[in-house]
Protein backbone atom coordinates (compact mmCIF):
# COMPACT_ATOMS: atom_id res chain seq x y z
CA UNK A 1 0.00 0.00 0.00
CA UNK A 2 1.52 3.32 -1.10
CA UNK A 3 -0.08 5.93 1.19
CA UNK A 4 -2.30 5.92 4.28
CA UNK A 5 -3.90 9.19 5.38
CA UNK A 6 -4.41 9.53 9.14
CA UNK A 7 -7.18 12.05 9.77
CA UNK A 8 -6.63 13.69 13.14
CA UNK A 9 -3.60 14.65 15.23
CA UNK A 10 -4.03 13.71 18.88
CA UNK A 11 -2.73 11.31 21.54
CA UNK A 12 -3.92 8.33 19.52
CA UNK A 13 -2.05 9.58 16.46
CA UNK A 14 1.12 10.09 18.48
CA UNK A 15 0.83 6.54 19.80
CA UNK A 16 0.39 4.75 16.48
CA UNK A 17 2.72 6.76 14.20
CA UNK A 18 5.97 5.39 15.75
CA UNK A 19 4.75 1.84 15.09
CA UNK A 20 3.45 2.56 11.60
CA UNK A 21 6.49 4.46 10.38
CA UNK A 22 8.91 1.59 11.09
CA UNK A 23 6.87 -1.11 9.31
CA UNK A 24 7.17 -0.74 5.54
CA UNK A 25 5.15 -3.93 5.06
CA UNK A 26 2.05 -1.87 5.91
CA UNK A 27 2.64 1.26 3.84
CA UNK A 28 5.32 3.34 2.13
CA UNK A 29 3.98 6.72 3.31
CA UNK A 30 1.83 8.14 6.09
CA UNK A 31 0.12 11.50 5.66
CA UNK A 32 -1.07 13.07 8.93
CA UNK A 33 -3.87 15.56 8.29
CA UNK A 34 -5.47 17.85 10.85
CA UNK A 35 -6.91 21.32 11.24
CA UNK A 36 -3.72 22.28 13.10
CA UNK A 37 -0.97 21.29 10.66
CA UNK A 38 1.79 22.48 13.01
CA UNK A 39 1.03 19.59 15.38
CA UNK A 40 1.26 17.17 12.46
CA UNK A 41 4.63 18.69 11.55
CA UNK A 42 5.92 18.10 15.09
CA UNK A 43 5.25 14.37 14.72
CA UNK A 44 6.79 14.32 11.24
CA UNK A 45 10.00 15.91 12.50
CA UNK A 46 10.20 13.48 15.43
CA UNK A 47 10.21 10.42 13.16
CA UNK A 48 12.11 11.55 10.10
CA UNK A 49 14.49 9.01 8.62
CA UNK A 50 12.33 5.98 9.38
CA UNK A 51 11.58 3.36 6.67
CA UNK A 52 8.14 4.88 6.13
CA UNK A 53 7.95 8.46 4.83
CA UNK A 54 5.74 10.95 6.74
CA UNK A 55 4.00 13.92 5.12
CA UNK A 56 1.44 16.34 6.55
CA UNK A 57 -1.58 18.32 5.40
CA UNK A 58 -4.17 20.71 6.75
CA UNK A 59 -7.79 19.57 6.69
CA UNK A 60 -11.07 20.82 8.15
CA UNK A 61 -13.38 17.81 8.25
CA UNK A 62 -16.39 20.02 8.90
CA UNK A 63 -15.85 21.38 5.36
CA UNK A 64 -16.51 18.38 3.13
CA UNK A 65 -15.57 20.10 -0.13
CA UNK A 66 -12.15 21.26 1.12
CA UNK A 67 -11.54 17.80 2.58
CA UNK A 68 -12.34 16.31 -0.80
CA UNK A 69 -9.83 18.68 -2.43
CA UNK A 70 -7.09 17.73 0.06
CA UNK A 71 -7.67 14.03 -0.62
CA UNK A 72 -7.58 14.63 -4.38
CA UNK A 73 -4.10 16.10 -3.92
CA UNK A 74 -2.93 13.48 -1.39
CA UNK A 75 -4.21 10.49 -3.41
CA UNK A 76 -4.43 8.04 -0.47
CA UNK A 77 -4.83 4.27 -0.63
CA UNK A 78 -6.61 4.16 2.75
CA UNK A 79 -8.30 6.63 5.11
CA UNK A 80 -7.99 6.16 8.88
CA UNK A 81 -10.31 8.22 11.09
CA UNK A 82 -8.58 9.12 14.37
CA UNK A 83 -10.81 12.15 15.01
CA UNK A 84 -14.23 12.44 16.58
CA UNK A 85 -16.59 9.61 15.65
CA UNK A 86 -19.14 12.16 14.43
CA UNK A 87 -16.99 12.64 11.30
CA UNK A 88 -17.24 8.95 10.43
CA UNK A 89 -20.18 9.21 7.96
CA UNK A 90 -18.48 12.10 6.11
CA UNK A 91 -15.19 10.23 5.78
CA UNK A 92 -16.92 7.00 4.78
CA UNK A 93 -18.71 8.83 1.95
CA UNK A 94 -15.39 10.25 0.77
CA UNK A 95 -13.85 6.76 0.82
CA UNK A 96 -16.62 5.61 -1.49
CA UNK A 97 -16.03 8.58 -3.81
CA UNK A 98 -12.29 8.02 -4.20
CA UNK A 99 -12.46 4.24 -3.93
CA UNK A 100 -10.30 3.42 -0.87
CA UNK A 101 -10.83 1.32 2.31
CA UNK A 102 -11.74 2.88 5.65
CA UNK A 103 -10.65 2.20 9.24
CA UNK A 104 -11.64 3.97 12.46
CA UNK A 105 -11.01 3.49 16.14
CA UNK A 106 -14.21 4.28 17.99
CA UNK A 107 -17.94 3.64 17.87
CA UNK A 108 -18.71 6.18 20.58
CA UNK A 109 -20.01 9.66 19.87
CA UNK A 110 -21.86 11.45 22.64
CA UNK A 111 -25.37 12.53 21.69
CA UNK A 112 -25.24 10.89 18.27
CA UNK A 113 -27.53 7.97 18.97
CA UNK A 114 -26.70 4.59 17.46
CA UNK A 115 -23.52 5.41 15.53
CA UNK A 116 -22.83 1.77 14.66
CA UNK A 117 -26.16 1.51 12.84
CA UNK A 118 -25.34 4.72 10.93
CA UNK A 119 -22.03 3.21 9.85
CA UNK A 120 -23.65 -0.07 8.83
CA UNK A 121 -25.99 1.88 6.54
CA UNK A 122 -23.00 2.13 4.20
CA UNK A 123 -22.64 -1.66 4.01
CA UNK A 124 -24.18 -2.16 0.56
CA UNK A 125 -22.30 0.89 -0.81
CA UNK A 126 -18.93 -0.51 0.26
CA UNK A 127 -19.90 -3.98 -0.96
CA UNK A 128 -20.93 -2.65 -4.38
CA UNK A 129 -17.60 -0.78 -4.64
CA UNK A 130 -15.73 -3.91 -3.46
CA UNK A 131 -14.21 -1.91 -0.59
CA UNK A 132 -13.55 -2.83 3.04
CA UNK A 133 -14.58 -0.59 5.95
CA UNK A 134 -13.71 -1.61 9.52
CA UNK A 135 -15.16 0.40 12.39
CA UNK A 136 -14.47 0.25 16.13
CA UNK A 137 -10.80 -0.79 16.02
CA UNK A 138 -10.00 0.66 19.45
CA UNK A 139 -9.36 -1.95 22.13
CA UNK A 140 -12.87 -1.09 23.26
CA UNK A 141 -14.76 -2.51 21.43
CA UNK A 142 -12.67 -4.25 18.75
CA UNK A 143 -9.99 -5.80 20.95
CA UNK A 144 -12.44 -6.87 23.64
CA UNK A 145 -14.89 -8.64 21.33
CA UNK A 146 -11.98 -10.26 19.49
CA UNK A 147 -10.59 -11.63 22.78
CA UNK A 148 -14.02 -12.96 23.74
CA UNK A 149 -14.50 -14.61 20.34
CA UNK A 150 -11.11 -16.25 20.77
CA UNK A 151 -12.06 -17.47 24.26
CA UNK A 152 -15.33 -18.87 22.89
CA UNK A 153 -13.38 -21.10 20.52
CA UNK A 154 -10.38 -21.97 22.72
CA UNK A 155 -11.35 -21.80 26.41
CA UNK A 156 -15.13 -22.29 26.59
CA UNK A 157 -17.76 -24.45 24.92
CA UNK A 158 -20.31 -21.70 25.62
CA UNK A 159 -20.28 -18.31 27.38
CA UNK A 160 -23.34 -17.13 29.29
CA UNK A 161 -22.03 -13.90 30.80
CA UNK A 162 -19.35 -11.35 29.92
CA UNK A 163 -18.63 -8.69 32.54
CA UNK A 164 -16.17 -5.97 31.49
CA UNK A 165 -14.60 -4.37 34.57
CA UNK A 166 -12.43 -1.30 34.07
CA UNK A 167 -10.29 0.70 36.48
CA UNK A 168 -10.10 4.24 35.16
CA UNK A 169 -7.18 6.45 36.26
CA UNK A 170 -7.57 8.43 39.47
CA UNK A 171 -8.55 11.95 38.40
CA UNK A 172 -8.64 13.57 41.81
CA UNK A 173 -5.72 15.83 40.90
CA UNK A 174 -6.50 16.17 37.21
CA UNK A 175 -7.98 19.16 35.47
CA UNK A 176 -10.95 18.30 33.29
CA UNK A 177 -12.04 19.88 30.03
CA UNK A 178 -15.58 21.15 29.57
CA UNK A 179 -16.15 18.26 27.15
CA UNK A 180 -15.03 15.71 29.77
CA UNK A 181 -17.33 17.31 32.34
CA UNK A 182 -20.28 17.21 29.95
CA UNK A 183 -19.63 13.55 29.18
CA UNK A 184 -19.38 12.64 32.86
CA UNK A 185 -22.53 14.63 33.55
CA UNK A 186 -24.38 12.86 30.75
CA UNK A 187 -23.27 9.48 32.10
CA UNK A 188 -24.72 9.87 35.56
CA UNK A 189 -25.84 13.17 37.02
CA UNK A 190 -28.33 14.03 34.27
CA UNK A 191 -30.29 10.88 35.02
CA UNK A 192 -29.49 8.78 31.97
CA UNK A 193 -29.93 5.14 32.88
CA UNK A 194 -27.22 2.54 32.55
CA UNK A 195 -27.94 -0.12 29.95
CA UNK A 196 -26.66 -3.68 29.86
CA UNK A 197 -27.80 -6.93 28.26
CA UNK A 198 -29.60 -9.47 30.40
CA UNK A 199 -30.55 -12.80 28.81
CA UNK A 200 -30.33 -11.35 25.32
CA UNK A 201 -32.40 -8.21 25.94
CA UNK A 202 -31.39 -4.63 26.87
CA UNK A 203 -32.01 -3.82 30.53
CA UNK A 204 -32.09 -0.30 31.99
CA UNK A 205 -31.14 0.53 35.58
CA UNK A 206 -30.82 3.80 37.46
CA UNK A 207 -27.33 5.38 37.44
CA UNK A 208 -25.02 3.93 40.11
CA UNK A 209 -27.76 1.53 41.31
CA UNK A 210 -25.98 -1.70 40.32
CA UNK A 211 -22.42 -2.52 41.32
CA UNK A 212 -19.98 -5.32 42.03
CA UNK A 213 -17.06 -5.45 44.42
CA UNK A 214 -13.94 -7.06 42.98
CA UNK A 215 -10.17 -7.07 43.16
CA UNK A 216 -8.15 -6.89 39.98
CA UNK A 217 -4.45 -7.84 39.99
CA UNK A 218 -2.17 -5.03 41.18
CA UNK A 219 -5.07 -3.12 42.80
CA UNK A 220 -7.10 -3.20 45.98
CA UNK A 221 -10.66 -4.48 46.24
CA UNK A 222 -13.12 -1.77 45.25
CA UNK A 223 -16.60 -1.02 43.91
CA UNK A 224 -17.36 -1.02 40.18
CA UNK A 225 -20.63 0.51 38.97
CA UNK A 226 -22.76 -0.51 35.99
CA UNK A 227 -22.36 2.24 33.36
CA UNK A 228 -23.20 2.82 29.70
CA UNK A 229 -20.51 1.79 27.24
CA UNK A 230 -20.41 1.16 23.51
CA UNK A 231 -19.09 -2.36 24.16
CA UNK A 232 -22.61 -3.43 25.21
CA UNK A 233 -24.03 -2.31 21.86
CA UNK A 234 -21.26 -4.11 20.00
CA UNK A 235 -21.87 -7.40 21.82
CA UNK A 236 -25.59 -7.20 21.07
CA UNK A 237 -24.90 -6.88 17.35
CA UNK A 238 -21.71 -8.92 16.94
CA UNK A 239 -21.80 -11.60 19.67
CA UNK A 240 -25.48 -12.42 20.25
CA UNK A 241 -24.46 -15.89 21.53
CA UNK A 242 -23.36 -14.19 24.79
CA UNK A 243 -26.78 -13.50 26.39
CA UNK A 244 -25.64 -11.34 29.34
CA UNK A 245 -23.13 -8.48 28.93
CA UNK A 246 -22.42 -5.76 31.48
CA UNK A 247 -19.86 -2.97 31.75
CA UNK A 248 -18.64 -1.83 35.18
CA UNK A 249 -16.17 0.88 36.06
CA UNK A 250 -14.83 2.82 39.01
CA UNK A 251 -16.58 6.13 39.54
CA UNK A 252 -15.54 9.58 40.70
CA UNK A 253 -18.05 12.36 41.02
CA UNK A 254 -16.70 15.53 39.37
CA UNK A 255 -17.51 19.08 40.42
CA UNK A 256 -19.99 20.04 37.69
CA UNK A 257 -21.04 23.40 39.12
CA UNK A 258 -19.87 25.20 35.97
CA UNK A 259 -22.29 23.07 33.96
CA UNK A 260 -25.13 24.08 36.27
CA UNK A 261 -24.39 27.70 35.36
CA UNK A 262 -24.29 26.91 31.64
CA UNK A 263 -27.56 25.02 31.96
CA UNK A 264 -29.30 28.10 33.37
CA UNK A 265 -28.76 29.82 30.03
CA UNK A 266 -29.84 26.81 27.97
CA UNK A 267 -26.31 26.13 26.74
CA UNK A 268 -26.52 22.39 27.51
CA UNK A 269 -29.65 21.85 25.44
CA UNK A 270 -29.53 19.08 22.82
CA UNK A 271 -32.31 20.79 20.84
CA UNK A 272 -30.78 22.35 17.69
CA UNK A 273 -31.20 26.07 17.05
CA UNK A 274 -30.61 27.93 13.78
CA UNK A 275 -27.92 30.62 13.49
CA UNK A 276 -27.50 32.31 10.11
CA UNK A 277 -28.85 29.28 8.31
CA UNK A 278 -26.78 26.76 10.30
CA UNK A 279 -28.46 24.34 12.71
CA UNK A 280 -26.47 23.47 15.83
CA UNK A 281 -27.30 22.10 19.29
CA UNK A 282 -26.05 24.45 22.07
CA UNK A 283 -24.35 21.54 23.88
CA UNK A 284 -22.38 20.65 20.74
CA UNK A 285 -21.36 24.29 20.27
CA UNK A 286 -20.25 24.77 23.89
CA UNK A 287 -18.20 21.55 24.03
CA UNK A 288 -16.46 22.44 20.76
CA UNK A 289 -15.70 26.05 21.65
CA UNK A 290 -14.54 25.19 25.16
CA UNK A 291 -13.01 21.78 24.48
CA UNK A 292 -9.55 22.98 25.61
CA UNK A 293 -10.83 24.99 28.59
CA UNK A 294 -9.87 23.16 31.76
CA UNK A 295 -11.56 23.21 35.14
CA UNK A 296 -9.65 22.48 38.36
CA UNK A 297 -10.04 18.89 39.51
CA UNK A 298 -11.83 19.36 42.85
CA UNK A 299 -13.34 15.91 42.57
CA UNK A 300 -15.41 14.36 45.28
CA UNK A 301 -14.23 10.76 45.35
CA UNK A 302 -16.92 8.13 45.28
CA UNK A 303 -15.48 4.64 45.05
CA UNK A 304 -12.48 5.99 43.19
CA UNK A 305 -9.54 3.97 42.00
CA UNK A 306 -6.24 4.05 43.87
CA UNK A 307 -4.32 3.35 40.66
CA UNK A 308 -3.41 5.71 37.87
CA UNK A 309 -3.23 2.81 35.43
CA UNK A 310 -6.16 2.15 33.12
CA UNK A 311 -6.52 -1.63 33.62
CA UNK A 312 -9.33 -4.00 32.72
CA UNK A 313 -10.65 -7.44 33.53
CA UNK A 314 -13.03 -9.33 31.23
CA UNK A 315 -14.79 -11.93 33.37
CA UNK A 316 -16.39 -14.73 31.38
CA UNK A 317 -18.76 -17.32 32.81
CA UNK A 318 -19.96 -20.37 30.92
CA UNK A 319 -19.26 -24.06 30.40
CA UNK A 320 -16.27 -26.16 29.36
CA UNK A 321 -16.53 -29.94 28.94
CA UNK A 322 -19.92 -29.90 30.66
CA UNK A 323 -18.65 -28.06 33.77
CA UNK A 324 -19.29 -24.50 34.97
CA UNK A 325 -16.31 -22.23 34.38
CA UNK A 326 -15.41 -18.64 35.28
CA UNK A 327 -12.23 -17.01 34.00
CA UNK A 328 -10.85 -13.50 33.70
CA UNK A 329 -8.81 -12.01 30.88
CA UNK A 330 -6.68 -9.28 32.49
CA UNK A 331 -5.09 -6.35 30.63
CA UNK A 332 -2.92 -3.98 32.66
CA UNK A 333 -2.63 -1.00 30.29
CA UNK A 334 -5.74 -0.36 28.18
CA UNK A 335 -4.48 2.95 26.78
CA UNK A 336 -1.46 1.25 25.21
CA UNK A 337 -3.71 -1.53 23.88
CA UNK A 338 -5.77 1.06 21.97
CA UNK A 339 -2.73 1.83 19.82
CA UNK A 340 -1.98 -1.85 19.23
CA UNK A 341 -5.57 -2.65 18.23
CA UNK A 342 -5.87 0.30 15.80
CA UNK A 343 -2.53 -0.67 14.23
CA UNK A 344 -3.82 -4.25 13.92
CA UNK A 345 -6.85 -2.97 12.02
CA UNK A 346 -4.75 -0.84 9.66
CA UNK A 347 -2.22 -3.64 9.10
CA UNK A 348 -4.92 -6.29 8.50
CA UNK A 349 -6.72 -4.17 5.90
CA UNK A 350 -3.51 -2.94 4.24
CA UNK A 351 -2.13 -6.48 3.84
CA UNK A 352 -5.58 -7.78 2.79
CA UNK A 353 -5.83 -10.25 5.66
CA UNK A 354 -9.12 -8.47 6.31
CA UNK A 355 -10.45 -8.35 2.79
CA UNK A 356 -14.25 -8.40 2.70
CA UNK A 357 -16.45 -5.95 0.84
CA UNK A 358 -18.79 -4.11 3.19
CA UNK A 359 -18.74 -2.51 6.66
CA UNK A 360 -17.59 -4.65 9.60
CA UNK A 361 -16.23 -4.52 13.13
CA UNK A 362 -13.06 -6.50 13.99
CA UNK A 363 -15.28 -9.16 15.53
CA UNK A 364 -16.40 -10.21 12.03
CA UNK A 365 -12.94 -11.59 11.21
CA UNK A 366 -10.87 -14.51 12.47
CA UNK A 367 -9.76 -13.34 15.95
CA UNK A 368 -6.28 -14.82 15.52
CA UNK A 369 -5.46 -12.25 12.80
CA UNK A 370 -5.98 -9.26 15.10
CA UNK A 371 -4.44 -10.90 18.18
CA UNK A 372 -1.33 -12.04 16.29
CA UNK A 373 -0.86 -8.52 14.91
CA UNK A 374 -1.24 -6.96 18.37
CA UNK A 375 1.23 -9.44 19.91
CA UNK A 376 3.73 -8.48 17.21
CA UNK A 377 3.70 -4.93 18.58
CA UNK A 378 3.83 -5.88 22.27
CA UNK A 379 0.28 -6.85 23.30
CA UNK A 380 0.01 -9.25 26.24
CA UNK A 381 -2.68 -10.42 28.62
CA UNK A 382 -3.26 -12.93 31.41
CA UNK A 383 -6.04 -15.52 31.79
CA UNK A 384 -6.88 -16.67 35.32
CA UNK A 385 -9.58 -18.65 37.09
CA UNK A 386 -11.87 -16.46 39.24
CA UNK A 387 -15.06 -16.63 41.26
CA UNK A 388 -18.35 -15.79 39.49
CA UNK A 389 -19.56 -12.17 39.65
CA UNK A 390 -22.01 -11.24 42.41
CA UNK A 391 -24.32 -8.32 41.62
CA UNK A 392 -25.08 -5.80 44.37
CA UNK A 393 -28.19 -3.68 43.88
CA UNK A 394 -28.86 -0.36 45.60
CA UNK A 395 -32.00 -1.60 47.34
CA UNK A 396 -30.02 -4.44 48.87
Amino acid sequence: MNKIVLLGCNDKTRAIVPILCKDASITAEICIASRDKSKCDEIRRAYQGRPVRISTARVDLSNESSTRMMLTIAQPDMLVNLTEASFSPIIMRLCLEIGVPYVDGTLFDIGSGDLLSKQFQFFSDFRNKNLTAVVGCDFNPGGITTLVRHAMSEDFDSIDTADIIEITPNKSNKKMSIKELVESKNTSSMGKKAVYIEKGAPCEVEPLSVKIRRKLPDSEEQDFYAMNNTIVEDFLKELPDVPTVRYFTTYEKPDTSILDELSKFGLLSEEPIEINGTSVAPIDFITKVLERHEVAGNLEENASSTSNRNSMGIILEGKKDGKEKAAMIYINDVKKMNAYSVIAGIRSVATKKWNRAGVFTPCAFNPSIMLDSMKRDGFSYEIMTVDPVEIIREEE
